[in-house]
């Protein structure tokens, strides 16, 4: 058992039953390596475990990923930019423009945090289609990991082949609490024990770190 925040590079994923505990951003990214290549957009990063069980204790909006609509040639995320585009980004009133079309694209999406607005409404109704169009439609799945509350209530997260991964023959999610982490593996509040070799606990990091400057709010003189 080992958190994300110290990956085992060296240990050996191939043909294990690995549990990942968790559903933010960390699970997210490594819930599709550990898949096998069907289910994989990275097949050379994958592990082929045998079986994956996912412990979602709660759903998260999943969007397509920043900015794939920036880059020159409409490819996203996997883009490479041409040598004419890096020389026409010597330009420095180009590469300005460039910059200030991207920072507004993603500041733009702020609106989306607004509740109840037309933007949230219609994030919601695309990110749902989105989400169930990489479930397959799988009704179960669907209920399980579809939030139901607004875009923006919690951390949404662009997840390149999460949902895909959750849905393979040999994923498995459960949602119950866990009760006790046993020899053999985790036991669930319904009384299932689910076995397996590995668990990987995607659950957060420290968060007690505090920038080098002050923050002063309206009651500061209180605290000290």
């Amino acid at each position: 058992m080992f958190h994300t925040a110290n990956w085992q590079e060296d240990y050996a994923y191939q043909g294990k039953t690995v549990a990942v505990i968790g559903s933010g951003s960390s699970a997210i990214q490594i819930v599709p390596q550990l898949q096998p290549r069907t289910s994989c957009s990275f097949p050379d990063l994958i592990e082929d475990v045998s079986k994956l069980i996912s412990f979602n204790r709660s759903p998260t909006w999943i969007t397509p990923e920043f900015g794939e609509d920036m880059a020159p040639d409409d490819k996203g995320r996997d883009a490479i930019y041409s040598e004419e585009e890096k020389a026409k980004m010597q330009d420095p009133k180009y590469l300005l423009e460039y910059r200030k079309w991207i920072e507004n694209a993603m500041n733009a999406t702020f609106y989306l945090f607004k509740k109840n607005s037309v933007e949230q409404k219609q994030a919601v109704e695309a990110f749902t289609l989105l989400m169930k169009t990489r479930l397959k439609y799988d009704q179960r799945l669907c209920g399980l990991l579809i939030p139901n509350f607004g875009v923006g209530c919690r951390r949404f997260t662009p997840g390149h082949g999460y949902l895909e991964a959750l849905v393979a023959d040999n994923a498995q999610v459960v949602t119950d609490e866990i009760d006790e982490i046993t020899e053999e593996g985790l036991r669930t509040r319904d009384g299932t024990l689910h076995k397996v070799d590995t668990i990987v606990c995607a659950t957060g990091f420290n968060t007690s770190f505090r920038p080098n400057f002050h923050l002063i709010g309206m009651s500061w003189e209180s605290l000290l």
